[in-house]
């Protein structure tokens, strides 16, 4: 994928949708990360080479927790991103896959 392609979809979505969880994979790992973050929580994502992402996952879930006091279990919240992706992927023509397991859309910059 291309640096403008990239560009797009990822000022799309810290304008639309700031807090869904992200994760990727560069060519230089050897491991797949195994949690997702946010791009705020990304110290190193605002000067990461674009062209050396083999992979790049968007959650379609963000998940509040509602904490209700020490006695009484904490309520989870899950809010449904997907469509909100799924419009942003088509309007830059954004190719993707759609992994059912994780609920995720995955964005390939170099496919092995």
């Amino acid at each position: 994928m291309n640096n403008t392609k990239w560009k797009e979809l990822i000022s799309a979505i810290k304008e639309k949708i700031p807090n869904i969880p992200i994760k990727y994979k560069t060519l230089f790992e050897e491991k797949t990360p195994a949690y997702y973050w946010t791009m705020a929580g990304d110290e190193h994502f605002e000067y990461l080479n674009m062209t050396s992402v083999e992979w790049f996952k968007i959650s379609c879930e963000i998940k509040e927790i509602k904490n209700r006091g020490r006695l009484i279990e904490d309520k989870f919240i899950i809010h449904d991103k997907k469509a909100e992706i799924y419009k942003i992927l088509e309007k830059f023509y954004i190719p993707f896959e759609y992994d059912e397991i994780e609920n995720a859309f995955i964005i390939y910059g170099y496919k092995s």
